[in-house]
């Protein structure tokens, strides 16, 4: 029996209130690409503040500002796994003053878990950039009192269902990380999903969940101060801003499940604008007082072109697709 993800019915009908109130504040009339920027620049992500994607999205920002002669502003719109954001964007004028923080959870899970997603991935998007990429870091409260993921997978078959695990929202990497080392070590554990990285990073760490596949940069802080234990990486190797934290791989062969973030606009957004964009992107991302800060947090700089980002977009919505379809998950009706 496919297992049948939670969500409150009124779920699309916010999504779709959202993005009509979102997008009717943000749209304009579009600007002609040779005039552009000429007011202020808004990067919508769609979940909550403090998550790692957030982290980097507001350096990037503050680079591109100085780099556009504009602001930027960056906006949270969080709500049903990264969908609220994601759509007040696919809704807004196609002019390059609203982008999105693109997430691998909205832009490439949810379209094979959420039959009415209020967006297509593929075709409601401009792709700019990517940004960066990270692994998910496994980690549980040390009051837990494990020090490895053995214990864990140990602890959790000599209590089926009473470990949980929190997400930042269903359909989230967070999500399908916890989904897959169910898969990998057959243990039965509970999932519980929040409104982001954010507040589910702040229930790990107070107690209300046993464990959670948080990004790296969001609870690297944390795991150095000791208020969090890394159990475990989603890269298949190593990663050089915490070699001490073990791969998972190294445990479970082939456990992979690496988080990215980039940037899109509005399908329709002029090209010119777009590269314009991506260029400035590259440069920012290239800068080695830049990249050192992102790897700082744990993550990778990578930037492409709109082309090349639209073709990884497809590529990974058909890799978590197969993930999803193996872990039987599916939206509730």
């Amino acid at each position: 029996m496919p297992k049948l993800i939670n969500r409150r019915s009124f779920c699309h009908a916010a999504v779709f209130v959202a993005a009509s109130v979102l997008s009717a504040h943000l749209t304009t009339v579009p600007a002609f690409a040779d005039d552009y920027p000429d007011r202020p620049v808004r990067i919508v992500v769609p979940f909550a503040p403090s998550g790692g994607g957030d982290i980097i999205v507001r350096l990037v920002a503050a680079q591109l500002q100085a780099r556009l002669g504009q602001p930027v502003i960056v906006e949270n719109s969080d709500g049903a796994g990264g969908a609220v954001g994601s759509a007040v964007v696919a809704e807004s004028a196609p002019d390059g003053y609203t982008l999105l923080m693109a997430n691998v959870a909205p832009m490439a899970i949810s379209v094979t878990i959420d039959p009415q997603l209020p967006y297509n991935p593929r075709t409601d998007f401009a792709p700019v950039s990517l940004l960066a990429t990270f692994p998910n870091v496994l980690v549980v409260q040390p009051s837990l009192g494990v020090n490895t993921v053995q214990e864990l997978v140990e602890k959790a078959k000599a209590t089926p269902g009473e470990l949980t695990f929190a997400s930042a929202g269903n359909g989230s990497t967070t999500h399908l990380s916890g989904e897959f080392l169910k898969l990998k070590a057959g243990i039965d554990i509970t999932h519980v999903p929040y409104r982001g990285g954010g507040p589910a990073l702040t229930a790990v760490i107070g107690g209300e969940v046993s464990m959670y596949f948080s990004s790296l940069p969001a609870a690297k802080p944390h795991i150095e101060q000791g208020t969090l234990k890394a159990l475990g990486l989603t890269s298949l190797e190593r990663s050089k801003a915490a070699p001490d934290i073990p791969a998972l791989a190294e445990t479970f062969e082939g456990f992979e499940a690496v988080t990215w973030i980039g940037l899109v606009a509005p399908a329709g957004t002029p090209e010119a604008i777009t590269e314009r964009l991506a260029k400035e992107i590259g440069e920012i991302m290239k800068d080695e007082a830049i990249a050192s800060k992102v790897r700082e947090l744990g993550a990778e700089p990578v930037t492409d072109t709109p082309a090349e980002f639209k073709d990884y977009i497809s590529s990974e919505i058909n890799k978590w697709g197969d993930i999803v379809k193996a872990a039987k998950l599916e939206i509730a009706q």
